[in-house]
């Protein structure tokens, strides 16, 4: 696949609301940052214009954010480039009015990314944004509760291993009962306006990362393994 042919196809299933891609993709959105990271690290641009549209689903941004975050552990001597680039992103999120910008959701989830590439530079971003109330509190508490369960800022190299699954899109539409599907299914190209050619080659030919772990997956909206009583999209996802 042409490396232009593959960022508009990203792009294209990444732009679909949040219910398309919880419905198609299960809870494996997050698992295609490696997908991201290898199309698009050389496409910081793009990926800021992406970041700061409107409306987007949050935990695909969020998958975005670790993709390029992924820079940290792959392309180290890209450290200060990577850290101008979230500077930026951040930047915008504090101080932007725009209310389709705005997601404490994903700010809460970025938390998490930038600690993890060790972007500690940043730091100061995270109570400023807590102080502008643009943390969603349920992901990750209040600010002292962030303070005393917070890992710090320490490169996590285990947070970026890249596992290679294929999926298709038969796969995911047996994983389903016909009575409750939400969509049309009768192809996915149909859903994205997509060419046969072009669903094949999105579902079937991109490899995206995933634990090969053979313990049960925890669904995002169960309830949290750790035993907080909280879902799983909400507290250690």
């Amino acid at each position: 696949m042409a490396p232009e042919r593959g960022k508009d196809l990203l792009l294209k299933v990444f732009t679909q609301s949040e219910e398309f891609l919880d419905f198609y993709l299960l809870d494996e959105v997050i698992d295609f940052y490696g997908v991201c990271y290898k199309m698009l690290n050389n496409d910081l641009a793009l990926v800021k214009d992406y970041l700061l549209s409107p409306l987007h689903s949050s935990f695909a941004k969020s998958t975005m954010v670790r993709g390029m975050c992924a820079i940290s552990v792959y392309q180290p001597e890209r450290r200060q480039e990577l850290l101008h680039f979230m500077d930026e992103v951040l930047h915008e999120y504090l101080t932007s009015t725009d209310s389709n910008v705005i997601d404490p959701s994903l700010n809460a989830m970025i938390l998490g990314e930038i600690e993890d590439a060790n972007l500690h530079e940043l730091e100061p971003y995270i109570k400023k944004l807590y102080d502008a109330d643009r943390i969603d509190k349920s992901f990750c508490g209040n600010y002292e509760e962030y303070q005393i369960f917070s890992e710090g800022f320490a490169l996590n190299e285990n947070n970026y291993t890249i596992n290679v699954v294929k999926v298709t899109y038969l796969e995911l539409e047996e994983t389903y009962n016909p009575d409750e599907r939400m969509f049309d299914l009768s192809g996915l190209e149909e859903e994205l306006d997509f060419e046969d050619e072009e669903a094949e080659e999105i579902m079937n030919a991109y490899l995206y990362e995933k634990s090969l772990s053979k313990e049960p997956k925890v669904g995002r909206n169960d309830p949290c393994p750790c035993g907080s009583g909280k879902k799983y999209k909400k507290c250690c996802m």
